[in-house]
């Protein structure tokens, strides 16, 4: 039973987890959620994307992976851009 909710949850939310792989759209997302929603072709407002996410563990999981991925990415980035930065 477990299975197929991952299933379905994974088709529903297929086009967002997938778009979340790019750096861009997690920065669009963050700037702008509905907008970065809309995007993606779900078609929910951002406080039904909450209520799935706060009833779908597995949802909830893929969506984190997916961002902590790209923000680990983005802030190491940051880091080494800032590193050049600095006057030797």
């Amino acid at each position: 039973m477990a299975a197929v909710a991952v299933q379905q949850t994974a088709g529903l939310f297929s086009g967002l987890l997938e778009r979340m792989e790019n750096i861009d759209f997690v920065k669009q997302f963050a700037d702008s959620p509905e907008a970065a929603l809309r995007a993606s072709g779900l078609g929910i407002s951002l406080a039904d994307f909450t209520k799935q996410l706060s009833e779908n563990p597995q949802l909830f999981e893929a969506v984190v992976g997916k961002l902590s991925n790209n923000v680990e990415f983005i802030n190491k980035s940051n880091i080494a851009m800032s590193s050049c930065d600095q006057p030797k």
